[in-house]
């Protein structure tokens, strides 16, 4: 199909196939060659058939465009500063064939192409266009280029194109179709055959460039260049197709290709194979009779014949190539066989997606099928798509397909809080993802484990849901040994907060270390059970724990409702402080109610004695003023006081009286405004000397505080 043949154009026994079969003789004639490159029309005039005569005409384009319109003026031939004696005598042959250089210089051959169409429109000899120095076609975006390329060229009305270097035979070939055509465009019946000598005219109606004769109708003419130009664009058509097409005629020998066949077995073009067979292409002799079979079988069944092959040459690259192979008649209009067609695709960047997800497969089910976690796709509606032995055997199945039949609705049938998938949809909704879900589920028996769950949403291109999938452990033991875990430390705490103050164990678990501060206000209480020791030597062990714990949970009971801290008891002494470890205003009067409160509780609480039950009674001391708090110890820690405040507050319940709250001036002027007190004297402090120290009586009724 290179070029134009009028084979299939010209009805057999026509006048016109007449003439055709008369160029077919004689294919002589002139070439013209356009072009201000030496080296290509040397090379192109080298391997011209040495049965037609050449001119060259060396200059840019616009010179180019000059000298023909000077030859075109026979009038003024011997005026023209670019005439020569062989440029003066192209006015008087016959332009049978047009050579034009892509590349002139001052612009390109397919601008000069259109220039030169629109001073000569009734050139009619056949254009080719010749590039010199054309790029390397056979890859992705230069073959791209060339075919752009090519497309400009043939719109131009050029009939070929091509490029150099190209061997002399498939010149020679082109040559012979190019002259037929122009042969045949010519000497259409009719015309004056005198003289073929052609002369140059422009449209002002000097003499014309080209063929022009008064006989041969213009329809004819335009109808053939057209076809030709289809021919030209069929080519187009089948360079810029992915696949590699080839045809063959019924003797099973080569016709054509396009130019991705060509390239694939490492020829320039068609040229090189018409009128060869595979015998000729194939370099393995049972490798081209396997392909003859296949064309035979074709031809005799007149049905196509598709296959899948791998290439037995390697690439460049050295990889193995696989190819799609179509093979099917060719038919004309009539149903008679004309040959075969085949047409290849190279799947081979398919065949190795194909293996490399195939692999991938297997190698995913293998992990699936062998995870020690449980894995499955699943529904979004709550249906499992598929389960690994892991989540079968996790969920008490015997099989995954067990597991798959048996689950109907995940949400109710797995999950025990029925509301839980629905929890777990929502937030895959919003986020895609979830890792470390744990939920409660049941088994098929019915018992209950815990799981934690791994979960994300497949999607497809367009964002949709397809499935989910996801991972499953079971988490039972570990929420079993956090659950313990949680109970042991929060009885640790709770016995840390019967040893340490609420605030000071908090801060101790923030930050372990050192705890000791200091405290410019705060009441201090000792109070001690009177005749204690001397019952106690009479008491068995049982009764007396068992008395003095009742005694203190009372005293603790009281603590804990007014709100001041118990430091620690000593034997049968109560030891207590207000406004430590936390500050208040009213640190006095909380103390005072507290001292009060516990002889109020004593009472209840009795002892044996010679003369019958007799109360137990207490003997209360009270101080305020500063102290100092902290933890002391290492393994049986506690929070204790010091400071001369802790001190006196001792001195004032050893030296008190049985039944009776002592407490110094110091608390007397704290407490004065709401409390009952009475001045007791002055007594002799030890380490403090004379201190005046008052009995708290109880609390002020409204109308004595009215009256104060």
């Amino acid at each position: 199909m290179t070029g134009f043949s009028t084979e299939d154009s010209l009805p057999t026994g026509s006048p016109e196939s007449a003439v055709k079969a008369q160029a077919d003789s004689a294919l002589g004639g002139h070439i013209w060659v356009i072009s201000n490159q030496s080296a290509l029309s040397g090379e192109l005039i080298q391997k011209l058939p040495s049965t037609v005569q050449s001119t060259t005409i060396f200059h840019s384009g616009q010179s180019a465009l000059a000298q023909l319109a000077q030859i075109s003026k026979s009038q003024n031939l011997a005026s023209s500063p670019f005439l020569t004696q062989t440029t003066q005598k192209i006015s008087q042959q016959s332009v049978e064939l047009l050579f034009v250089a892509m590349d002139l210089g001052d612009m390109d051959g397919v601008e000069f192409l259109a220039q030169f169409k629109e001073h000569y429109p009734d050139f009619s000899a056949p254009i080719v266009i010749v590039n010199g120095d054309p790029s390397d076609s056979s890859d992705g975006q230069e073959l791209a280029s060339h075919l752009a390329i090519k497309n400009n060229v043939f719109r131009a009305g050029a009939i070929d194109y091509l490029t150099l270097p190209i061997v002399a035979a498939e010149l020679e070939a082109k040559v012979s179709v190019f002259l037929k055509l122009s042969h045949t465009l010519t000497s259409m019946p009719g015309e004056d055959n005198s003289s073929n000598n052609q002369v140059l005219q422009n449209k002002s109606g000097e003499q014309k460039i080209g063929y022009e004769n008064s006989q041969i109708s213009h329809d004819q003419r335009e109808n053939l260049q057209k076809l030709a130009i289809e021919n030209c664009y069929l080519r187009i058509i089948l360079d810029n197709l992915p696949q590699q097409v080839f045809w063959k005629d019924n003797d099973l020998k080569f016709v054509g290709c396009n130019q991705r066949w060509a390239n694939a077995v490492g020829i320039r073009d068609e040229s090189e194979i018409i009128g060869k067979t595979d015998f000729d292409m194939v370099d393995n002799p049972a490798l081209a009779q396997q392909f003859q079979s296949k064309d035979r079988k074709v031809l005799e069944t007149g049905t196509a014949i598709e296959e899948s092959m791998e290439k037995a040459k390697i690439d460049q690259n050295g990889v193995q190539r696989w190819l799609d192979v179509t093979r099917q008649p060719l038919l004309d209009k009539n149903g008679k066989s004309l040959g075969i067609v085949g047409v290849i695709n190279d799947v081979t960047k398919q065949r190795q997606a194909e293996e490399q997800l195939r692999l991938a497969e297997e190698k995913y089910r293998a992990i699936f099928e062998n995870a020690v976690e449980g894995l499955f796709q699943a529904s979004v509606e709550g249906k499992f798509i598929s389960v690994n032995p892991a989540l079968a055997q996790l969920y008490g199945y015997a099989s995954p397909q067990e597991m798959i039949e048996e689950i109907e609705h995940i949400d109710s049938q797995i999950y025990v809080q029925s509301k839980r998938r629905q929890e777990i949809l929502a937030y895959l909704d919003q986020f895609s993802e979830l890792t470390d879900f744990e939920s409660l589920v049941q088994r098929k028996s019915g018992q209950r484990i815990w799981v934690s769950e791994s979960i994300r949403q497949v999607t497809d291109d367009n964002g949709d849901i397809l499935y989910l999938e996801g991972s499953v452990k079971d988490v039972t033991e570990k929420r079993q040994a956090e659950m313990n875990l949680r109970k042991q430390r929060q009885q640790s705490e709770r016995l840390l907060l019967n040893i340490l103050p609420q605030m000071i164990a908090q801060r101790l678990k923030k930050s372990p270390g050192l705890v000791a501060d200091n405290f410019s206000e705060s009441t201090v209480l000792f109070a001690d059970i009177v005749g204690f020791t001397e019952w106690a030597s009479q008491t068995n062990v049982s009764e007396l724990v068992t008395v003095l714990n009742k005694i203190f949970s009372e005293f603790d009971l009281l603590a804990e409702k007014i709100q001041i801290e118990k430091i620690k008891t000593i034997g049968d002494a109560y030891m207590a402080v207000s406004g430590v470890p936390i500050p208040v205003a009213d640190h006095a009067e909380r103390m005072a109610e507290m001292a009060l409160e516990m002889q109020v509780a004593i009472k209840q609480f009795s002892r044996r004695s010679p003369t019958g039950n007799e109360p137990f009674r207490l003997r209360i001391g009270i101080h305020s003023g500063p102290v100092s708090a902290g933890v002391v110890g290492l393994h049986k820690f506690f929070y204790d006081l010091w400071g001369d405040t802790v001190n006196v507050a001792s001195r004032m319940e050893s030296q008190g009286t049985p039944g009776r709250i002592q407490v110094t001036h110091e608390t007397y002027l704290l407490l004065r405004d709401r409390f009952e007190l009475e001045i007791r004297g002055e007594f002799q402090i030890k380490g403090k000397g004379a201190m005046k120290t008052y009995w708290l009586l109880g609390r002020k009724s409204e109308n004595s505080e009215v009256d104060s």
